[in-house]
């Protein structure tokens, strides 16, 4: 392999002649907490953090924790043994392996033995590229591969000890953790953005899809009627079996739907698989535009997810487990409108009351009793402006997940550029790292 003039071939893979290599053991002191019994758990006092609650303090900076010591036996520890103090890194030993919160400030918690490692950094190591390193393949690869247990995998002291990574200079270092950091900060800031949005969508519904408020200009009455007054028929179609397809392979040829395509009323044809070539002869019915596609077979908490579909989608076909709605000529129901109401809580609650079926957690719904459901609803042009308004929010949101996937897709190269040394931040100096 020819190598770039400036770089050198390491066990972590190619990387600056100046950078070093180093077992994470050789660097400070890595150990865990002293055993708190659960019998010695308390309803409150000082947090008491396990894996999972660490999983989410890591992602969000903050958890609601309902375990908790004393406070005699925090501070008992803290004068004999210590506490986690700022800059020190803990890690996930158990559950979901690696996962890593760097702790900011002062905070009072602690934490349980065997379930998560605690890394005391000191000063040779940045905490920031530290945790950034632990969101790369060469850190997962050996997580992965250290890990023990026959049915429930570990990451141990002596694995995390034993743990390889590239280790440019200090100022290097933070230079990489700060590009990073302010990455994160840009997507924590898209998911919040987010979040409010799709919660203020939620509020929008509640209120246009219940009457409780009304656009400008519509003020006739909202009257109750059965589905089956609007819907002639629910058509079904056979189950065929499916080719696998890796994700993101482009979808050509005939596919069936799965329930994975609708959600939320919103379709999504790129869930669908490829038909089985010998299946090809059974399927007969296609997804037509203006219609809404619904989950007559399911789950509980996923039968009656409905999704509205705007164009023919000719070599998509409709499997046994999906309805295709099909309307009356000149029926007063938008099939957009009705897809966003069917996607309410309250309407989701209806439906799940009409399910039945005892093997095991898969539900059905008749046509019969799903006709006979009750809406109140306005006239259709009513509905039709609803339905926009709430479209527009949802072109909204899919603009700004799209905004985010590019963000998250431009971190993780960065990632790959920094933590390599591919793209230097800082001169490079001749001497290696200390």
């Amino acid at each position: 392999m020819e190598l770039k003039p400036g770089y050198k071939l390491t066990e972590v893979g190619i990387i600056p002649e100046n950078w070093d290599v180093s077992q994470l053991g050789d660097l400070f002191e890595i150990t865990s907490s002293k055993r708190v019994f659960q019998s010695e758990w308390k309803s409150r006092g000082v947090p008491f953090y396990r894996a999972r609650e660490l999983v989410v303090l890591g992602e969000l900076g903050s958890v609601d924790n309902d375990l908790f010591i004393s406070r005699e036996m925090y501070e008992q520890f803290k004068m004999q043994h210590g506490v986690p103090a700022p800059g020190d890194m803990l890690v996930t030993g158990v559950g979901t392996l690696g996962k890593t919160y760097v702790v900011d400030g002062d905070q009072e918690f602690y934490f349980k033995d065997g379930n998560i490692i605690w890394f005391k950094i000191g000063q040779r190591v940045s905490p920031g590229f530290l945790q950034q390193l632990y969101r790369t393949p060469v850190v997962i690869k050996q997580i992965g591969d250290g890990s023990t247990g026959t049915t429930v995998g570990t990451y141990t002291i002596s694995a995390a000890k034993r743990t390889v990574i590239p280790r440019p200079p200090l100022p290097e270092q933070h230079a990489i953790s700060e590009a990073l950091s302010d990455a994160d900060a840009l997507l924590d800031g898209l998911d919040w953005l987010l979040a409010k949005k799709r919660d203020t969508k939620l509020a929008t519904m509640q209120q246009l899809l219940s009457g409780a408020t009304r656009l400008p200009g519509y003020s006739g009455e909202w009257k109750s009627k059965r589905l089956g007054e609007e819907i002639t028929d629910l058509l079904a179609g056979v189950s065929v079996n499916s080719v696998a397809r890796k994700p993101g392979q482009y979808l050509t040829g005939p596919a069936i739907l799965k329930t994975s395509c609708i959600a939320a009323g919103k379709f999504f044809p790129a869930e669908a698989k490829i038909i089985d070539p010998v299946d090809l002869h059974r399927v007969r019915l296609s997804v037509q535009a203006d219609t809404v596609l619904i989950s007559r077979m399911n789950t509980i908490d996923l039968i009656g997810e409905c999704g509205y579909v705007d164009v023919d989608h000719p070599d998509h076909f409709i499997p046994d487990r999906l309805w295709m709605t099909r309307f009356r000529p000149g029926a007063n129901m938008s099939a957009r409108w009705l897809a966003f109401a069917l996607s309410t809580r309250w309407a989701r609650s209806l439906i799940r009351n009409i399910a039945t079926g005892t093997s095991g957690s898969m539900k059905n719904i008749s046509k019969s009793a799903f006709l006979d459901l009750e809406f109140r609803m306005p006239d259709r042009a009513e509905q039709t402006a609803i339905a926009a308004v709430l479209s527009d929010m949802d072109a909204e949101l899919a603009a700004l997940e799209a905004r985010r996937e590019k963000t998250r897709a431009l971190k993780q190269a960065m990632m790959q550029e920094l933590l390599t040394g591919r793209t230097r931040l800082v001169d490079a100096p001749a001497a290696s790292v200390p």
